[in-house]
């Protein structure tokens, strides 16, 4: 007898490569792939929606939990993972694109 698998994002039954009720993703080894990767690295440039703030949040006060929940399949409430880091490397640059980053020693940043 075959074990139903449950979606981790709605916990309903699943079949097929997504879940019918939420849309979340199954996740599947080829998700790992550099071509995945390289995929989501282009859509970072090119798309951005309202998961920011969730993500943003959880990357602030809960950065472990972030990325426990992309490793295990739970991705649709969130930014992917480039789109992420570019949208976090340009408000770093903008916040800080007045000071002299490099020069300033790490304690001040590590305190």
């Amino acid at each position: 007898m075959e074990e139903t698998k449950n979606c981790i994002n709605c916990h309903e039954p699943l079949a097929g490569k997504f879940c019918y009720n939420c849309g979340e993703k199954i996740v599947e080894k080829t998700d790992f792939s550099i071509k995945t990767i390289l995929q989501q690295f282009v859509d970072g440039f090119t798309n951005f929606d309202s998961k920011f703030i969730k993500s943003f949040w959880f990357l602030l006060f809960k950065p472990g939990q972030l990325t426990e929940n992309y490793v295990n399949g739970l991705r649709k409430p969130f930014m992917k993972p480039f789109q992420l880091f570019i949208v976090v490397n340009v408000l770093f640059f903008i916040i800080l694109s007045g000071a002299d980053i490099f020069r300033i020693p790490s304690g001040y940043f590590f305190q």
